[in-house]
């Protein structure tokens, strides 16, 4: 079933919450006050039965200029409107506020309601209706059905609820795809269940018993019941107006512009980027470093505007501004605000977040107006940008969920146009900007190049050291092996055990060299069982010995035993192999018999031993080792 919530919008007194009884049967006036004064002073709810099944939320929204606060909390989550305009009075300044709000939260179907008929003949209703089809031209309801109706006779009402059902066959319903969210725009206590909620699903789904997070403070809750229209239900989605009843969260932690959602899943913020237009008719320009109110959701809050290209934005302008708050916003890229004049209190305009975690940008910068134009329209644009700032860690497609303001839908078509593009690229199921890898990619370059210009003989860097430089606190990640191991497999870099080289890299002895190399190795091979230590080995022949002693090491032909002690390659193999052969004899072998099998000291077939139970090949137990079954294989 379509999920939508149409919301009333007009001038004062112009008959919206007596056509909301009209319709549904429900007065939406609340308060005490309101049904003294006779005027609708917050938002109301109702449910209108559609024919065939099914029903559609009305929100009802005061049109005193003195609540337009209470106007933009329940405009802020509706999909259509019913512009509500009296025949005796004709378009007002809250008809066009209202109309201009509406258009700039996206709202982009609807009807309009002439109401108060009964007050005025035919000629004048005509007149009315031209003044209006005069004032909606330009705007989304500049073909909207206009609806002669009287709440006090019932005329009209039929028809306008037929052109209500209409209206929902036409709108799209809200996708349910993304991470859910839910403003909240009402909270109260109610005997028996505790602290409930309620608000218009924003987008989403929840079931009874899930977890949520309560932001801006990102508190645990836990959903208990979910009503709509006091009916219970297990399961609410996008366009539903909703009721919680959750845990973990006290009425008084509570208020209205707190904002449900899945954990991690919107951003609490100090700082958004967004674009910024003006009403043609604002009556204020706006300056840079203007303080202003922000109205996102059901959230209001005082930003201090930024304006990126220019010192002042006039009525009917439109430009890309920062806002910084005094309090912290609760928002997800491409949500729609609306701004008012600090004092006096005038809404003047708004527009759309094109980043909710907004760093300060510098002013006049024309790269910068590009770049934020290609986030605003391009939902691979959008897409990349989250990549770059996840740099090496990468981000996958439940992260860009939670934080790109897209759907799924919308983020695997952008992922693929950017894998086809070639401006991202895929590693395991995770995405790395092309620019990031590149960035990457250049640094290996430059760190293995500066080390084998200062070690010729060596055969790598240690990958521990290697990856600590490439990818600072990170090199322990998963994720840093896994873009090393995209450099190696892209044939950049070579990762050989616990050295780290440029694929390209080779070890070229000088005839100088190879023969200091075959003297290092004649002498160990002589040493057999019983070798020197490094340094009484080193001690007096110079630089170029200690290198070579490196590169041999490093290349295998020299292997360590202990920190000091090095054997020859091929002994250790000797050894390995003398030590197989006894095994298939006994399934065990004592330290002495290896000594004698070896012709060694018990010092030194110790060595032997000790390495090759760290290799994995044998095992201590009690006076004995055995060879521990799956063992790896002769060198």
């Amino acid at each position: 079933m379509k999920r939508l919530v149409l919301g009333t919008a007009g001038h004062i007194d112009h008959g919206k919450t007596e056509l909301v009884r009209s319709l549904t049967g429900t007065d939406t006036d609340r308060w005490a006050e309101e049904k003294r004064r006779g005027i609708t002073i917050d938002i109301g709810f109702a449910k209108m039965p559609l024919e065939g099944g099914g029903y559609v939320s009305i929100v009802d929204v005061p049109g005193h200029e003195r609540f337009i606060r209470n106007m933009l909390a329940g405009a802020s989550g509706i999909d259509a409107a019913i512009m509500v305009v009296a025949a005796d009075d004709g378009v007002m300044p809250q008809t066009v506020e209202h109309l201009e709000i509406l258009q700039l939260l996206g709202v982009r179907e609807g009807v309009i309601a002439l109401t108060k008929t009964d007050l005025v003949d035919g000629e004048w209703i005509s007149a009315v209706s031209g003044e209006i089809r005069g004032r909606m031209k330009g705007t989304f309801l500049e073909e909207a059905p206009i609806f002669p109706v009287s709440a006090l006779t019932g005329e009209g009402i039929a028809d306008l609820a037929a052109g209500i059902r209409e209206l929902v066959d036409r709108v799209s319903g809200r996708t349910e795809d993304r991470p859910f969210r839910m403003s909240v725009d009402r909270v109260f206590t109610k005997s028996g269940a505790g602290v409930v909620v309620t608000g218009t699903a924003g987008d989403g789904t929840v079931s009874e018993g899930a977890s949520l997070s309560l932001y801006p403070q990102g508190k645990a809750v836990r959903v208990r019941e979910i009503r709509n229209h006091d009916e219970r239900i297990r399961e609410a989605g996008a366009g539903m107006r909703t009721a919680l009843n959750i845990t973990g969260a006290g009425k008084d932690e509570i208020r209205r512009g707190s904002v449900l959602a899945e954990d991690g899943t919107v951003r609490v913020t100090e700082a958004v980027t967004a674009s910024l237009t003006l009403f043609p008719d604002a009556g204020f320009a706006v300056r840079n470093s203007s303080r202003l109110h922000f109205y996102l959701g059901t959230q209001e809050l005082i930003a201090r505007v930024r304006l990126l290209d220019r010192d002042e934005l006039l009525p009917g302008g439109r430009c890309y501004a920062q806002f910084f708050f005094e309090t912290p916003l609760t928002a997800r890229n491409r949500d729609r605000y609306i701004v008012r004049f600090y004092s006096p209190v005038t809404t003047v305009g708004g527009g759309a977040v094109i980043d909710a975690d907004a760093r300060r940008l510098k002013r006049r910068r024309p790269e910068i107006l590009t770049r934020l134009q290609a986030l605003e329209t391009s939902d691979e644009d959008l897409v990349l940008d989250e990549a770059v700032r996840s740099g090496f860690a990468m981000t996958d497609e439940d992260a860009l969920l939670s934080v790109s303001g897209l759907g799924r839908a919308e983020i695997r078509s952008a992922v693929e146009g950017l894998l086809s593009s070639g401006r991202a690229v895929k590693i395991g199921e995770r995405l790395i900007a092309a620019s990031c890898l590149a960035e990457i990619r250049s640094r290996a370059e430059e760190i293995l190049g500066e080390y084998h210009s200062k070690h010729p003989l060596s055969h790598g860097m240690k990958r521990g050291e290697f990856l600590e430089r490439l990818f600072g606190d990170g090199a322990r990640s998963a994720r840093a092996g896994e873009v090393a191991k995209e450099l190696e497999d892209e044939g950049v870099i070579a990762l050989r055990g616990a050295a780290a080289s440029l694929a390209s890299f080779s070890v070229r002895l000088s005839p100088g060299q190879e023969k200091i190399r075959r003297e290092i190795a004649a002498d160990y091979r002589r040493f057999g069982y019983r070798p020197e230590t490094d340094g009484a080995y080193l001690a007096g022949r110079g630089h170029e010995y200690e290198e070579m002693f490196r590169h041999m090491l490093s290349a295998g032909e020299l292997v360590r035993l202990k920190e000091d002690c090095a054997v020859s390659g091929e002994v250790l193999e000797e050894a390995e192999a003398t030590l197989r052969e006894m095994f298939e004899k006994n399934s065990r072998v004592t330290l002495a018999e290896f000594r004698t099998a070896t012709g060694s000291s018990r010092k030194y077939a110790m060595m032997f031993l000790e390495h090759f139970d760290g290799e994995g090949l044998t095992r201590l137990v009690g006076d004995a080792r055995i060879l521990l079954t799956g063992s790896p294989g002769g060198r």
